[in-house]
């Protein structure tokens, strides 16, 4: 601890940081931030959100963050500690539990996140709250016209089925009225555990499914293709900035489902 305040009062800083803790919601924040404050991510893109464990590069960034976001329902015991750690400068991005955390991969749910990132920022730094207004229309408008390009594709599809090998998809097939398959046995981003994997082919043909979706960190592909069942990876984890990634994620999904044939 006295190492960690000794780096953190050692630096001079620029703007205040502001923290999110995983990579789905960094785009959001930082459009509607703008450039009055630094903002970065907490556990990085490639990080397993379920195991992560916090460095002390973290509690450095944590001491000195004027405004910490997190989930609002801990994805792991870190996500917990720096609710901890951070007291009455963090907070939640979703106050409402959801029977699936990830719910980034709705479009629709990412509108209710981008209003909760203003309503905070005006509150924490008021004096910036025309440009975090500004911002945030224009994200809002972004985020909404993206929900509706997802509405418009998804009621045109042949199936309407969404097999996966995770439980990324339940608020994504609830919005959008699909029905979510979840198929998983274990692992936290669908890589089955040992001796599972006769028992998950055998739901899959039980349903008479030929393909699955899976996140495209995965190491089913190979196997599942081994057996005829085609796979379809998501980016689940937000390589990138959000409107492009479920860009790309919504044409995988179209191309699964034959939508707008």
């Amino acid at each position: 601890m006295k190492l960690i305040l000794f780096l953190l009062f050692s630096v001079s800083f620029g703007r205040d940081l502001l923290l999110v803790s995983v990579q789905p919601f960094l785009w959001t924040v930082r459009e509607i931030a703008g450039d009055r404050f630094e903002v970065e991510v907490i556990a990085p893109p490639k990080a397993d959100y379920h195991t992560y464990e916090l460095k002390p590069k973290d509690l450095i960034k944590v001491a000195r963050a004027k405004v910490v976001f997190v989930t609002g329902f801990p994805l792991g015991g870190w996500e917990r500690r720096i609710e901890e750690l951070a007291k009455e400068k963090v907070y939640k991005l979703y106050t409402e539990r959801p029977e699936d955390p990830h719910l980034w991969m709705s479009p629709r749910r990412m509108v209710r996140v981008a209003e909760r990132v203003y309503r905070v920022l005006s509150e924490v730094e008021p004096e910036g709250s025309e440009t975090f207004k500004r911002n945030y229309e224009r994200v809002k408008e972004e985020l909404r016209n993206l929900d509706i390009k997802f509405s418009r594709v998804l009621e045109s599809c042949t199936s309407r089925l969404l097999p996966e090998t995770h439980t990324s998809l339940t608020l994504l097939a609830k919005d959008y009225k699909l029905k979510h398959i979840p198929l998983s046995t274990g692992g936290h981003h669908g890589d089955l555990l040992p001796g599972r994997f006769a028992r998950f082919m055998k739901v899959l043909k039980e349903k008479g499914l030929d393909y699955v979706f899976a996140p495209q960190m995965s190491g089913l592909a190979e196997k599942l293709e081994r057996e005829k069942i085609k796979v379809f990876l998501l980016d689940v984890r937000m390589f990138g900035d959000y409107p492009a990634v479920m860009e790309r994620n919504l044409k995988v999904i179209g191309e699964a489902l034959g939508c707008g044939r």
